[in-house]
């Protein structure tokens, strides 16, 4: 998972969407929601394909610009190589 998460993100991917969902996980015993934020890749062939996943603890602003952020230059350095 981690090899996958910290990978260059590679390819023209034009048209991109984000989701997010909550999912229940034990933190220190305890039941709590987390978010998860999934953005998606649409390439001009129309294949779809997972570009990263988020975990926060909510949909807040400064999740989503953190998330948004960790997107660009995994992007950023795929580019540059």
């Amino acid at each position: 998972m981690k090899a996958f998460l910290t990978r260059p993100i590679e390819g023209d991917w034009p048209y991109p969407w984000f989701d997010a969902t909550y999912v229940k996980v034990r933190q220190n015993g305890r039941i709590v929601s987390i978010a998860v934020i999934v953005p998606i890749g649409v390439n001009s062939d129309g294949r779809r394909e997972a570009l990263g996943m988020d975990l926060g603890p909510s949909e807040a602003e400064t999740f989503w610009t953190a998330s948004l952020r960790k997107l660009a230059a995994a992007v950023y350095v795929a580019r540059s190589t």
